[in-house]
């Protein structure tokens, strides 16, 4: 009888063996699934740029006619990538404080996308574009800027009267047509 009550209490618990063969598949799905994870984020915070961005520009151009001000959207596309609005003509939006419309900050960085570059930006000599206080038109010339990751690449594009819009320019962004 005590024999039997010590291989109850053997069972109860699990080998060495079930364990190890439990710990080596859950390294096998780390192990394949880490990069697929990592590859999903890219494509998160990629998306996530090109919504911030298209609806700052529409929130400048709305302002801007609100508010009958100017209103410039300054972009810098250095590695530590910004893009700020401003209420009084060109400012760096890397300095803080510098850019504001009526004192409120509105500021877009890398540092809420660390996975996504600004790598292309074709606004003119200024990288800037300036939304006009009466029509909300961007004054002079439109403009466009791309965001990638290391698998795909999305645009932004704002036309000469203001209108933005969002494009794939490679690989696949889950609701958005190629460019």
């Amino acid at each position: 009888m005590h024999g039997r009550s010590k291989n109850r209490a053997a069972k109860n618990g699990f080998t060495l063996l079930e364990t190890l063969i439990v710990l080596f598949i859950i390294s096998l799905v780390a192990l394949f699934g880490a990069p697929s994870f990592l590859e999903s984020l890219r494509q998160y915070q990629l998306k996530s740029a090109l919504q911030e961005t298209y609806f700052l520009l529409k929130a400048a151009r709305r302002m801007s006619i609100h508010l009958g001000k100017d209103i410039t959207v300054n972009f810098d596309a250095q590695k530590e990538w910004c893009i700020a609005l401003n209420d009084n003509g060109q400012c760096d939006c890397h300095t803080k404080n510098a850019c504001s419309v009526l004192g409120q900050p509105y500021l877009l960085n890398r540092q809420g996308f660390p996975h996504v570059a600004l790598d292309t930006l074709l606004m003119g000599n200024i990288n800037a574009l300036v939304f006009d206080r009466n029509h909300g038109i961007s004054v002079g010339r439109g403009g466009s800027g791309q965001f990638s990751t290391p698998n795909a690449a999305g645009k932004f594009i704002v036309s000469n009267l203001g209108r933005v819009r969002i494009c794939v320019s490679k690989g696949k962004i889950g609701g958005y047509s190629p460019c």
